[in-house]
């Protein structure tokens, strides 16, 4: 698919989506993203003035020199078994063993997803209603599950999916979406059945694979970083940056500028004072990338 049949289908399933500039961006609440979320953006100086009124807080992936975070990719030609290290070996073949991985019925998607976002959305402590609202989720799902181009994969032990994972692929690269799976099922491990196979599925067709787990979280998490690891991702480096709403950007500056001046070191570790400072540095980047 190419950018704009990606925009389509989110449209469709229910997001909004604002143009600025002929620049595409997916609006949550009160911060924009740049769209596809995953793909470099190009910033200039009449956007960035455009886009700081227009909401708190707009996330965007550029390409710069300055590196602020991790994109976790995984760029192979061979994802077989042997490739592994041992403990994440015996761990696939338990999964294999014990689950079935095939594209799930529609009815299994919209019954048995719900429950897993539910609860998945529960422990990470986010709220996406159109993951976790019955409202929005059978349209939601059903746009992604009816677009050829789109490959849905399920877990299953028995007559239950007890996982799933949605993956599409935008100018060579696949994008990996919800790998979410019950937790109660941890011990077949289903999410590293379903990456394997997936991998391999579109090897099949394809000599080689670039696909993205995605950019690492605002906060740090170290457990879900070893998981990629582990299934041979690898950390390249990338840049985030975000343009601040002016009133918010004098509130923010006052706050870094008391953290580094008088914050202890105990202080400056919290994670809700490391998330204010990551995001002024990456309002920073900004001021240093774009002249």
């Amino acid at each position: 698919m190419v950018k704009e049949d990606i925009i389509d289908i989110y449209i469709n399933a229910g997001f909004n989506i604002k143009k600025v500039n002929n620049s595409h961006f997916l609006r949550k609440d009160f911060i924009l993203y740049s769209f596809p979320t995953l793909m470099d953006f190009k910033l200039d100086k009449i956007l960035i003035n455009k886009l700081k009124w227009k909401s708190i807080i707009t996330n965007i992936k550029i390409n710069s020199k300055i590196k602020n975070t991790n994109e976790y990719i995984l760029n192979v030609t061979n994802y077989s078994i042997e490739t592994f290290s041992s403990k994440t070996r015996n761990q696939i073949r338990k999964s294999l063993k014990e689950c079935i991985f095939k594209r799930p019925s529609l009815n299994d998607l919209i019954e048995y997803g719900l429950k897993i976002n539910q609860q998945t959305l529960e422990r990470q402590k986010r709220k996406e209603e159109h993951l976790i609202n019955y409202r929005f989720w059978p349209n939601y799902i059903s746009t992604f599950y009816n677009n050829p181009n789109v490959i849905v994969l399920g877990a299953y032990i028995e007559e239950s999916m007890i996982g799933y994972i949605i993956c599409y692929e935008i100018d060579t690269k696949y994008t990996i979406l919800h790998p979410f799976f019950d937790k109660g099922y941890s011990s077949s491990n289903p999410m590293l059945g379903l990456i394997y196979t997936l991998v391999n599925l579109i090897l099949e067709k394809e000599n080689s694979i670039l696909l993205s787990y995605g950019i690492e979280s605002f906060e740090a998490n170290s457990s879900l970083d070893r998981f990629k690891r582990s299934l041979q991702f690898v950390p390249i480096p990338a840049t985030r940056v975000y343009i601040i709403h002016p009133l918010i950007l004098f509130s923010l500056k006052i706050l870094v500028f008391f953290i580094i001046k008088f914050g202890s070191s105990r202080t400056k570790r919290k994670k809700k004072v490391q998330k204010i400072i990551n995001l002024y540095q990456g309002y920073r980047i900004i001021k240093k990338t774009i002249r």
